[in-house]
């Protein structure tokens, strides 16, 4: 999770029994499993593809935000479908997962403005919101 406003924003990674917190200062990403903690996500233990897809996110979407330039490169992170051969792309379709890729969102949080696709991002559009 991120927790910004205007001039600061803070990563988050949680457990019941401790979190760690760090401020980011370059571009970065999350996905479903812990990186700073020992934790192990549990769904990997019942999902045996679970954890190669979340792997598999943070690498792509690592890949795309070091070369993310504008609102329109951050809105092709959340589009992305490189790796959907194997069901492991940043944005998934109903045709493929029954979780699939439900909205999609981009927050300007030093001017205050959301961009939030309800639907999946590759087939509808981002919607620009002021606050």
């Amino acid at each position: 999770m991120f927790v910004a406003d205007r001039e600061k924003c803070y990563g988050i990674e949680g457990a019941p029994e401790e979190y760690y917190i760090e401020k980011i200062e370059k571009p970065t990403v999350k996905t479903n499993h812990y990186v700073h903690l020992p934790n192990r996500n549990l769904e990997f233990d019942k999902n045996p593809n679970f954890e190669e897809w979340s792997k598999t996110h943070k690498q792509r979407a690592e890949e795309l935000i070091a070369k993310a330039n504008n609102l329109e490169d951050l809105e092709n992170i959340l589009k992305d479908r490189k790796n959907s051969e194997k069901k492991m792309a940043i944005c998934t379709t109903k045709q493929e997962e029954e979780c699939y890729t439900y909205s999609g969102f981009v927050f300007d949080t030093k001017n205050k403005i959301a961009y939030y696709c309800q639907g999946n991002p590759f087939e509808k559009p981002f919607k620009k919101y002021t606050f």
